[in-house]
């Protein structure tokens, strides 16, 4: 006749979570548990049955080649390891077993070894960057930059600590600086969590992809529901003071703000992208005048299409042999007398050039007949040009395209 009143008890084992200690390129040097292991003194008058120190408890810790291969003597692996490693992805411990402890990991859309510093297959991007072998690894950037989906590199910066003795521009500085990494590390985050339901929808079928998408929704509801469910007020208000007062917060706000005001500038302007950036245009020739730009060069870069659609860039001054056919070119083409041996090297460095002669090596008979070529700008000039505007073919280089009936673009016109 009374109520019953059944109580709910919360169980948490320990050692059951698993925390990284990651490096800003996201490899996970040390796995810890949520387990300490409590250390007594071994002094048989001072044991009392409590902890003097205690001890992480280490799942697995790793140093790496800058490609990810494991340095030997510096890799440790406790009861059950951790299958997390290089870049933060999974390693496929099947394969390393059979055979005879090669590691692969799977990078989404294709599959990495990090013992060669290869993938397995051919960039699916190749076309677009004809400067690298189409088995590179982040650009062959690896400190630098991380391999975001197995097609293409991206720079991850770490985030600058604060110090007391920081003056306030110093502070505010970082502060600015921890904004944008934080924006572009967490749009690489979004990015990998879209290829990742891409390659399920592609391997389960669309049902199975937005499965995924519903599960993992589910789970954050989830737990965002356990915490208000479980959470006492004192113990909310403490967590709420502990966001208050960390600067992440503020950082990450800021970062929103910005990433909502640069949504509403380009939708009222109806502009998809903000200037003329290698980094992020979809442009693969202004991409590779920025690649140029970064190791040096100056000058101007050219995209030669062929007629089955293969892409060639080539850029001023390379280091590519002129044929016998290309030398009687530049002495007689448009010329009412023949070039002097300076004005001779000084033609044949030009990037249309360079990219007619690496054109005829890939085609059957030698002939670059029905190609087009595109040429930009490369670095600053005197006449105003600026990196990355159109840069109209000389005289000799306009003559020689005629000639050999290769196009050029211009998309001013």
């Amino acid at each position: 006749e009374g109520n019953v009143i059944i109580a709910s008890a919360i169980e948490r084992v320990r050692g059951l979570k698993v925390y990284e200690l990651s490096n800003h390129l996201g490899n996970v040097l040390a796995a810890v548990s949520d387990y300490k292991r409590g250390i007594e003194t071994h002094i048989t008058s001072e044991q009392d049955g409590q902890a003097d120190y205690y001890l992480a408890s280490v799942g697995s810790a790793n140093d790496y080649y800058p490609f990810g291969l494991a340095m030997q003597g510096r890799t440790f692996s406790g009861v059950g390891g951790y299958r997390y490693g290089f870049n933060g992805k999974e390693n496929d411990g099947d394969f390393q077993q059979s055979n005879q402890g090669q590691l692969i990991q799977d990078y989404g859309f294709r599959i990495y070894n990090p013992s060669i510093g290869k993938f397995l297959s051919v960039d699916p991007l190749t076309k677009s960057y004809p400067w690298y072998t189409p088995y590179q690894f982040a650009g062959n950037k690896p400190i630098y930059a991380v391999d975001l989906d197995g097609a293409e590199e991206l720079p991850n910066w770490a985030r600058a600590e604060y110090s007391a003795t920081d003056s306030k521009l110093g502070a505010a500085w970082k502060f600015g600086g921890n904004v944008a990494k934080s924006l572009y590390n967490d749009a690489a985050g979004i990015w990998n969590y879209g290829v990742d339901v891409t390659k399920t929808g592609y391997n389960d079928g669309f049902t199975a992809a937005t499965s995924k998408v519903y599960d993992d929704g589910s789970s954050i509801v989830k737990a965002v529901k356990d915490y208000a469910t479980n959470t006492t007020f004192s113990e909310f208000a403490e967590d709420v003071g502990d966001v208050l007062t960390d600067v992440k917060t503020y950082e990450q706000g800021a970062g929103a703000l910005i990433t909502l005001g640069v949504g509403a500038a380009a939708k009222t302007s109806k502009l998809g992208k903000l200037g003329k950036s290698g980094k992020t245009s979809k442009d693969p020739l202004l991409r590779y005048a920025d690649e140029q730009l970064d190791l040096g060069h100056k000058g101007a870069v050219t995209e030669t299409v062929l007629p089955d659609g293969t892409k060639i860039y080539s850029r001023s001054g390379e280091d590519i042999f002129l044929s016998d056919e290309m030398v009687g070119e530049l002495m007689h083409t448009g010329r009412t007398a023949p070039l002097t041996e300076a004005e001779k090297a000084f033609c044949g460095n030009c990037a249309e050039i360079k990219g007619i002669e690496k054109g005829k090596v890939l085609t059957v008979d030698g002939s670059v007949k029905g190609a087009t070529q595109r040429t930009l700008q490369l670095g600053e000039t005197r006449s105003n040009k600026k990196h990355g505007d159109y840069k109209p073919a000389c005289t000799t280089c306009d003559d020689i395209q005629k000639k050999l009936e290769v196009k050029n673009i211009n998309p001013e016109e």
